[in-house]
């Protein structure tokens, strides 16, 4: 609700994908848990990390449309250590055509301090002092110098971030995508975590009092 009020509209992707959607994406199919009867090779695959399927909707629907915003909770599936791992992720994606695109990061930003705010969650910051992290397999789908980490106090919850050049390249979108990626359960923990609760009030307020004198 708080994502629909500020323009965003709730998007529902397939959590499949196949080896050509992963090399588009520079993402090692590797990661990706197989399935043992794909109804076809563009779903032969559960999807290691669902944000790319929110970046491909976008550059799907700017063909349609100048400008989209849309947001969705979905899952990751990941491959480690013989196992396959799940994580829960909201994603939020926004472009608009005829624009250098660099207003864009700001624009969700300010969606995303809307939705903390919303939440109760108070101690929210974004730390774009990450250089020395650029080479983790997070941060590939980024550009390097126009991201930053979404943080809870000392802990990283997401990224936010334009979507890197050789990337939109690959898709063949043709203006910036800005998307931000953020642990859906650390962010439901916090927001449960910060609730404040007060109770009823014993004498309730009276709305009108009249007072006759006979």
């Amino acid at each position: 609700d708080y994502l629909a009020g500020a323009g965003f509209t709730e998007s529902i992707l397939y959590e499949f994908t196949g080896e050509r959607e992963l090399q588009q994406f520079s993402v090692n199919p590797e990661e990706a848990p197989r399935l043992e009867n794909p109804m076809n090779p563009e779903t032969a695959c559960l999807v290691p990390r669902v944000l790319i399927k929110y970046i491909s909707s976008v550059a799907e629907n700017l063909r349609n449309f100048d400008s989209v915003r849309i947001f969705g909770i979905a899952k990751s599936f990941r491959k480690k250590e013989g196992n396959v791992t799940e994580r829960k992720d909201l994603i939020l994606a926004l472009s608009q055509k005829g624009t250098s695109g660099e207003e864009e990061f700001y624009r969700l930003k300010g969606a995303l301090d809307i939705l903390f705010e919303s939440l109760r969650i108070s101690d929210y910051w974004y730390d774009d002092k990450i250089d020395n992290q650029l080479h983790l397999s997070d941060y590939q789908l980024f550009h390097p110098y126009r991201l930053a980490e979404i943080k809870i106090g000392d802990e990283k919850i997401g990224i936010v971030g334009e979507i890197h050049p050789s990337v939109l390249k690959n898709i063949k979108a043709k203006t910036r995508i800005t998307s931000a990626e953020i642990d859906f359960e650390r962010l439901w923990q916090y927001a449960r975590t910060e609730a404040e609760y007060r109770p009823l009030g014993k004498y309730p307020s009276i709305i009108r009092d009249i007072a006759l004198i006979a």
